[in-house]
């Protein structure tokens, strides 16, 4: 084109190289997500802008729909899996949490028994199988049973339940439990007071009172297991869904569903707590009525909410405990039903 000159020759040819490596551009997008080639050229300064935008919003929206199938997933975790499954997963994560809170739950017991605390790991962790035991089998027993009622439910096909399914089965879970829960926690508030072999420390409570003497305290035991579970299988959930549409992250959703449902349940479930420990810890005392009305005359009802912080703080670290090993070691343990099923709504 020498009819322009050196200088316009140059700058056209500048020009044609930009539009050419922007139309490129476009056509290797368009060809990835089949936009039309053809464009105004009024749009052809605005092509690197429109690009960057159309490919943010195309990287995102797999990763929500991927977020949303997870999601599902985790709030069908018991319906999922096998009863022997559910069951498994439930003593590991009793286990853990039991290993995990064994000085929040030696240091609640002390101050409900109005016993003084000691820092000696030696007596602080006396008795850590027990409570393990104890912890595994009725995290086992809630997983369980709260499986197998919501897969009830559902009829064998997963789903979201709602808010009185989920609790429901939770709570009666919870009640179910109660019945070890009595004699293992018995055992284990006994050896934590004298000491002791967990054979000998049945073998003495046997003796003293026979089977029966094995189910002390079961009334306080049960009610406060039922809520115990409402609170992690039922409450939990809902505040991580919120979080959920929040946009928050699974783990940050994890923790705070465990902290708001954990405080709650501990306020509702100490009155069962204190009691239930008294009567275990003091085989002299009478029955549930009987200590409920020492506890009243002699504190008020701050008697009743003896050693609740660290409880409460107990509860919390329980609650995020159980949720997290139910989703990291179930999908380890049991992937190929707990991955790859999406639902079929979700689109």
């Amino acid at each position: 084109m020498p009819f322009l000159g050196a200088k316009n020759t140059s700058r056209v040819l500048q020009n044609c190289s930009r539009l050419r490596l922007r139309c490129d551009l476009w056509n290797h997008h368009s060809s990835l997500h089949s936009f039309p080639r053809a464009l105004p050229q009024s749009f052809v300064p605005a092509l690197p802008l429109h690009i960057a935008v159309l490919h943010q919003s195309d990287r995102s929206a797999p990763q929500r729909r991927d977020s949303t199938r997870k999601t599902m997933d985790r709030y069908a975790v018991l319906q999922r899996l096998t009863d022997a499954q559910n069951a498994l997963l439930g003593v590991a994560a009793g286990a853990i949490e039991a290993a995990s809170t064994q000085p929040l739950t030696y240091t609640k017991n002390c101050i409900q028994q109005k016993v003084r605390v000691s820092l000696d790991p030696r007596i602080m962790y006396r008795g850590t199988p027990a409570s393990m035991l104890a912890d595994g089998t009725l995290i086992g027993a809630q997983f369980w049973v709260c499986g197998f009622l919501q897969k009830l439910i559902v009829k064998g096909n997963p789903r979201d339940l709602t808010f009185a399914e989920e609790v429901g089965s939770a709570y009666l879970a919870g009640f179910a439990s109660g019945v070890p829960c009595t004699v293992l926690e018995l055992t284990m508030i006994q050896q934590q007071r004298f000491g002791g072999t967990l054979p000998g420390t049945l073998r003495r409570l046997y003796e003293r009172n026979g089977l029966s003497g094995l189910f002390r305290g079961f009334i306080p035991a049960s009610q406060r297991e039922a809520f115990f579970a409402v609170g992690y299988l039922g409450l939990s959930p809902r505040v991580e869904r919120v979080c959920d549409s929040l946009e928050m992250s699974p783990t940050a959703g994890v923790a705070a569903g465990s902290i708001a449902s954990g405080v709650l349940c501990a306020a509702l479930t100490h009155p069962f707590d204190t009691c239930k420990s008294i009567i275990q810890g003091d085989l002299e005392c009478g029955g549930l009525s009987a200590t409920a009305r020492a506890l009243y005359a002699e504190n008020g009802i701050q008697g009743f909410f003896r050693g609740y912080p660290a409880r409460a703080a107990m509860i919390c670290c329980c609650f995020f405990i159980f949720n997290e090993t139910k989703l990291r070691l179930g999908v380890a343990l049991f992937p190929g039903r707990l991955l790859d099923k999406p639902r079929e709504d979700v689109k």
